[in-house]
């Protein structure tokens, strides 16, 4: 794995850390404000996360890229679901499509460490 490489692993990895904390999200909005909250952070995911590019399995094993691409792709689900619209974090935080999202990064990092 390259340096490069080695950075994007632990930002994606910050990023699902950062998604399975409602502590870390409110402590976020309290210093940046961002009418679309959900949308800045689905950009810093899917940005990032690129599993069917080469370099995603030197950056993790098999089993890891497929607990990483569950959770990509109910985090999308979840988006859809959500649909566009301007939120504060508190609201956001209330959504069931967000809890969604917050809950399977939570099970997904657990997951992870299960799968190193």
């Amino acid at each position: 794995m390259t340096e490069a490489e080695s950075n994007i692993r632990e930002s994606l990895l910050d990023t699902l850390s950062f998604l399975a904390s409602e502590t870390k999200q409110r402590e976020f909005a309290a210093t940046v404000f961002y009418t679309s909250y959900q949308d800045e952070f689905a950009f810093w995911w899917f940005d990032t996360f690129h599993p069917d590019e080469p370099s995603a399995r030197r950056m993790f094993n098999e089993a890891q890229l497929t607990i990483l691409q569950s959770f990509s792709e109910s985090f999308d689900g979840n988006l859809v679901e959500l649909g566009d619209g301007e939120r504060t974090i508190g609201q956001l935080l209330q959504e069931s499509e967000w809890q969604c999202v917050v809950a399977t990064a939570r099970t997904t990092l657990a997951q992870f460490a299960s799968a190193a």
